[in-house]
Formats: structure tokens, sequence, C-alpha cells
């Protein structure tokens, strides 16, 4: 958790901006093909972050299981996990 006020102000920008994504994605205002965005940076940026991307895989289960994205989210998922592997190795 960030210390100063100015940390404080850019954390709350950053997850205000992450959750706003993440309920787009959930709302199909914008594909969930964009999910692979926030899912790659899993467990880089904390608790909040995290909460974040566990409503949304939840969202792609549901998406896959009852709906008709199975494939769809199986892409999102691997091109995440691509993703992740990539800025990990940075």
């Amino acid at each position: 958790m960030p210390t100063s006020l100015a940390a404080l102000q850019d954390f709350h920008a950053f997850n205000s901006v992450v959750s706003t994504f993440s309920k787009t994605i959930r709302t199909d205002v914008i594909s969930i093909k964009h999910a692979g965005v926030i899912l790659a940076h899993y467990d880089r940026f904390g608790q909040l972050y995290d909460q974040c991307c566990r409503i949304l895989i939840n969202e792609m289960r549901d998406r896959a299981l009852y709906g008709e994205e199975a494939t769809t989210v199986a892409t999102v998922v691997i091109e995440a996990l691509k993703e992740a592997r990539t800025v990990r190795e940075s």
C-alpha cells in the first residue's frame, strides 16, 4: 500500500481504471477478447487488482460453460498466459 499522498492517489486512479475496464468487459461494452490485458498481470499489482482478475475469470468461466464463447475464452486465456510469461521474463 502506498504511503505518500501522491502515491495513494496514483494507486486509487490505477485501480479505478482497472475495475472500470473489467466492468465494461463483464457488461459486454468491450469484448471479452480484451480481458487478457488484465489477466496477464495477475499477482503483480496487489490484492485489488487480483480481485478484478478473479471476477473476470469467473465471468469467463461462466461464458465458456453456459454461453457460446468457449473458443474465445480459451484463446484469451492462452494469450494471457503467453503475455504473462513474456512480462515475467523481462
